[in-house]
């Protein structure tokens, strides 16, 4: 046996409540275990120590007065009025679904941001190649050409340009 199962058992051991096996396996435990031994010791000294005290018996049952005030203590729960238990169990809801939403909430996704001049020439392009007009293409060529030769900013000011 294992000491924590035989200290589990000492007490019902020294009380003689145990079957003959679990009698001889603590035994036998007892035996090669000091610190087990030492832990029956002690419970062997209580059980000493408290022999010469005399066993009281209540005068009366005791149970009824003890049953009285725990409805008491109950009571006292239930008294409080029926809006604040029920701002309670709202207030409790909600962080509930707080936390839940917290939890599974998506996280936004990123924007990006052009970091070169390429990428920003590039975005105007793919802009004006979505105006939707018969020769937006050749207009976001033409502009793209003149982005390259830097006559347009990469803001997309056509200044001086003509249509």
């Amino acid at each position: 046996m294992r000491c924590k199962d035989v200290r589990n058992k000492l007490t019902e051991h020294q009380l003689g409540l145990l079957s003959d096996r679990q009698r001889k396996a603590i035994e036998a435990h007892l035996q090669h275990c000091p610190r087990c031994r030492e832990e029956l010791a002690a419970l062997e000294r209580i059980s000493e120590l408290l022999a010469p005290a005399p066993q009281v018996t209540p005068a009366r049952d005791l149970w009824p007065e003890i049953e009285a005030r725990l409805r008491h203590k109950r009571s006292a729960l239930s008294r409080l009025p029926w809006r604040w238990r029920i701002a309670t169990a709202a207030a409790s809801a909600a962080a509930v679904v707080a936390l839940l939403l917290a939890l599974w909430a998506p996280t936004p996704t990123p924007i990006v941001v052009a970091n070169s001049d390429e990428d920003t020439m590039l975005a105007s392009a793919e802009i004006v190649a979505q105006w939707g007009q018969p020769m937006a293409d050749e207009a976001a060529l033409g502009l793209w050409l003149l982005m390259e030769e830097g006559e347009v900013a990469a803001t997309g000011n056509q200044g001086d340009v003509e249509p």
